[in-house]
């Protein structure tokens, strides 16, 4: 049971039942320390691992028999939580004990250095790692081509895939993930697709992480259901990432992002502030109103608060439609739901204002427009 609580890094749960286990004077050993150590790891927790790892009955027996393995542990931790100061303190502490730094302790390291997007810190500790007589595994390579991917650096990330090639060994699905990471971030579908088929020909499982980030770079509806659909091949299921990405796709066709609304809903799924947003926005920017308020509504309905970014899209639709009391309708209603109005608000709603005459209204609204600090000079 406590493995089952390491695994899904449930620290409150494995706590629970080590004190249970004291409640029935079970003695714990060196694996309940460790597992509890898991928990902790895996949660991101670098202080509760450290309180387990120096609360043990059994730490000094463990310094003294020279295992890697709970300094392994505080690394994964580190690399969770992206402390890169104290996986070098605990490298340090590894080192001044006399205990070897495995290969999981320095892939660790580099993974932290992954996490915070330090390229220069992950060669520097493979470099570390070779010099110290430790032979990488894939992963070791993947952690540094990793760093390279979160900066957005596909020429640092191709290096090391190649670097893994020179090594006899083959790039796994974390390998071809970090390139398709690179690749989005630099809005480069082409590099992302050519990667997610390299996938598919070498018969690698992609994850649908690697199906979601080639979704996202996609700038056309089609291209982006072709991939979706191509997922679903995989047997795997969208989620609301890659629903996300399927509506920001569609931004250019109001239909189509509604359809994937739906879509998402029909699934059992939850969409964020920024689905509906952009439903609101395509609709609006379209020039259909009434799509747009109503998507609006649907999203007040569901109490999911709705952002500035919503109302305005609203509100401008309104005043260019040249209807002022609607968009003054949105407005009020933005104010009552706690959201300011920006300067965008205030504007389209003096604006339609001063087209269709009603200039008391326009006063009115340019006075608490100027009130607010959005009139200077």
């Amino acid at each position: 049971m406590l493995k089952a609580h390491a695994n899904a890094g449930d620290v409150p749960g494995a706590r629970a039942l080590f004190e249970a286990m004291k409640t029935h004077s079970v003695t714990p050993n060196r694996q309940t320390f460790g597992k509890l150590m898991e928990a902790a790891a895996k949660a991101g927790d670098v202080r509760g691992a450290e309180a387990w790892f120096s609360g043990r009955s059994d730490t000094a027996s463990i310094w003294r028999g020279r295992t890697s393995v709970p300094f392994a542990i505080l690394l994964d931790a580190c690399a969770k939580a992206g402390d890169l100061q104290r996986s070098e303190l605990w490298l340090q502490k590894m080192c001044e004990a006399e205990v070897a730094p495995s290969v999981h302790c320095y892939s660790a390291l580099i993974s932290c250095c992954a996490t915070i997007g330090s390229p220069p810190d992950a060669e520097y500790w493979f470099s570390r790692m070779l010099h110290g007589g430790v032979s990488p595994t894939v992963i070791a390579y993947n952690a540094v081509l990793d760093s390279f991917a979160q900066v957005g650096d596909e020429r640092g990330a191709a290096k090391w895939q190649q670097r893994i090639h020179e090594a006899g060994l083959e790039p796994t699905e974390c390998s071809y993930s970090s390139i398709i990471t690179a690749a989005v971030r630099n809005r480069n579908q082409v590099a992302a697709v050519n990667a997610l088929e390299e996938m598919l020909s070498k018969t690698l499982q992609p994850s649908l992480v690697c199906f979601n980030g080639v979704i996202h770079s996609c700038s056309k509806n089609e291209e982006a259901e072709k991939w979706l659909r191509k997922l679903r091949e995989s047997n795997l299921q969208p989620d609301e990432v890659t629903f996300t990405s399927l509506i920001h796709s569609a931004k250019r066709s109001p239909k189509q992002a509604v359809r994937w609304l739906r879509s998402m809903i029909s699934e059992g799924l939850k969409p964020s502030v920024e689905c509906y947003t952009a439903v609101i926005d395509s609709c609006a920017g379209r020039g259909d109103l009434s799509q747009a308020a109503e998507w609006l509504k649907e999203m007040l309905e569901t109490k999911i608060r709705a952002d500035a970014k919503a109302y305005n899209s609203v509100i401008n639709a309104a005043a260019k439609a040249s209807q002022a009391d609607e968009a003054i309708f949105w407005l009020e209603q933005m104010r009552s739901s706690s959201v300011l109005p920006t300067e965008v608000s205030y504007t389209a709603v003096v604006d339609s204002c001063v087209k269709e005459g009603k200039s008391s209204l326009a006063s009115k609204y340019f006075q608490r427009m100027a009130d607010e600090g959005w009139v200077t000079g």
